[in-house]
């Protein structure tokens, strides 16, 4: 009898075997570019070739050998097809994790002055490493002249085709490992309109500017733009940043960036996790721009787990970026930020900020914006920040029906809490606020934003060397009027 079926079942075979997965394995150590590149005997040598590819589709994945580096910029090539149908970038094989390393060797320098080498170089030179190990490495000083090289140890310059070196203990750079962070690997990892996208269980060094860079081109009018619903889990990012021109208008060891159209949508499906981000090299200061994990036009992310200790820069930021009405209810989990200039600070409506940890770092604790949320978080030992503008724990300056519940704050530089500008409908439920330091500020209210509702049970644990450690509804930062003991401000509180 014949089998009807067979060219039935041959053809179904076909289609499935055309619309299988494709995994492409690169190795710096072991590959070729004129390889096949889809089987670990024959992978592909670099990134760049990989970021050549065309047609992937959800399911198809890029692996990195692990302990292998690339000294090159990864362009992610394509999208996931939906949520359950993603594009994978992650490691394979045995060892420590791939490295992608924004820096180059540079060698052949001359002497030209006492302790001041020089080497040409035609490309932009942002950073200079020392014998660097990852993670743990400081660049040499940037100063504004060859004069300044030779009289500050420690330090470089650079001009348009030469880049002159003064090492800290005056030797000869050919004696070491000299690398360079230029404008030929400027992020680590860029994405333009990716979607569906997860990239995992990498270490990203010392790129000029974002160590992975998520960027919108176009405006996310019908919220079917790319850029949405990624995944970035279980990174490593060191060195990221430097005095480079920001080209991307931001900055960030993780940088997600929406479209700054008036009618584009927020980007949703984002989530962020497991990630550890170190010592940025951008200049040191409290900037908006900047930050360890900085997302701009997004709404609805998860950012939860990840260790951020920049250094330099804010820790963790996330703004509308002025698109109206775009974003709102993104989440900040269990996150432990140190050692940052400012930590959290979430703007959106309706943000929420939830059992992080911040510790021995600087500037204001946690910030949010109208209807935001701040609970069950613990802060404590904060410093001002480098530019002596933020200090307090709770930094509420602005956002109508915030909520404070059961935070623990300790010895920050300014005050425990503080609630200003023009927010309304503000609730502080419970806490403990201790306030035995210098300072001895508990808590700073302001006039401007009326009576703020206190509920629950809160802990205050005070200095007693400061009578009157309560600022309530004051009109000045010199209002002896509303000052208030523990006493007090329960009466006028309740």
């Amino acid at each position: 009898m014949k089998n009807f079926l067979a060219p039935v079942l041959l053809a179904l075979a076909l289609v499935t075997c055309t619309a299988s997965a494709t995994t492409y394995y690169v190795s710096q150590s072991a590959g070729s570019d004129t390889n096949i590149g889809t089987t670990t005997l024959k992978p592909f040598k670099t990134l760049a070739r990989v970021s050549t590819l065309t047609g992937l589709k959800g399911g198809d994945a890029i692996y990195l050998r692990r302990g292998d580096t690339w000294h090159e910029q990864f362009y992610i090539p394509g999208s996931g097809t939906s949520t359950t149908s993603r594009l994978t970038i992650d490691a394979y094989g045995a060892g420590d994790a791939p490295v992608i390393d924004g820096a180059d060797a540079v060698s052949g320098f001359s002497l030209i002055s006492a302790g001041t080498y020089q080497v040409r170089r035609t490309d932009s030179t942002y950073k200079v490493f020392v014998d660097s190990a990852y993670g743990t490495s400081t660049p040499l000083t940037l100063v504004s002249s060859l004069s300044a090289t030779i009289n500050t140890a420690g330090s470089f310059y650079a001009d348009a085709d030469t880049l002159y070196v003064h090492l800290a203990d005056g030797s000869n750079p050919s004696s070491h490992v000299i690398e360079v962070s230029g404008s030929s690997h400027v992020n680590g990892i860029l994405s333009l309109d990716r979607s569906h996208v997860t990239v995992q269980n990498l270490w990203i060094v010392r790129p000029t500017n974002s160590g992975v860079a998520f960027i919108s081109q176009s405006p996310n009018v019908s919220a079917t733009s790319g850029n949405q619903d990624n995944i970035l889990n279980r990174l490593t990012i060191y060195n990221s940043g430097s005095t480079a021109a920001l080209p991307y208008g931001f900055d960030g060891a993780i940088l997600v960036r929406g479209n700054a159209s008036s009618t584009s949508l927020g980007l949703t499906g984002w989530t962020i996790t497991h990630n550890v981000i170190g010592r940025m090299d951008s200049p040191v200061g409290l900037n908006y721009n900047i930050g360890g994990i900085l997302l701009r036009g997004v709404t609805g992310a998860m950012v939860d787990t990840n260790i951020v200790q920049t250094v330099t820069s804010m820790g963790i930021q996330e703004r509308p970026y002025g698109m109206a009405n775009c974003c709102s209810v993104n989440k900040f989990m269990y996150n432990w930020l140190s050692n940052n200039e400012g930590n959290i600070t979430a703007q959106s409506p309706g943000d929420q900020v939830v059992s992080n940890i911040i510790l021995n770092s600087r500037g204001f604790g946690i910030q949010v914006h109208t209807n935001g949320v701040v609970s069950s978080n613990t802060i404590a030992h904060l410093g001002k920040s480098t530019d002596g503008s933020l200090y307090n724990g709770i930094d509420g300056a602005g956002g109508d029906g915030a909520v404070y519940s059961n935070n623990s704050i300790t010895d920050v530089w300014g005050c425990s809490l503080t609630v200003e500008g023009t927010a309304t409908g503000v609730v502080i439920d419970g806490g403990t606020y201790n306030s035995h330091n210098a300072s001895g500020c508990a808590t700073y209210v302001t006039a401007s934003v009326g009576s703020v509702r206190f509920t629950g049970k809160a802990t205050w644990i005070l200095n007693a060397t400061v009578p009157k450690p309560f600022k309530y509804l004051v009109t000045s930062a010199g209002d002896s009027v509303h000052s208030y003991s523990l006493v007090q401000f329960l009466a006028v509180t309740k």
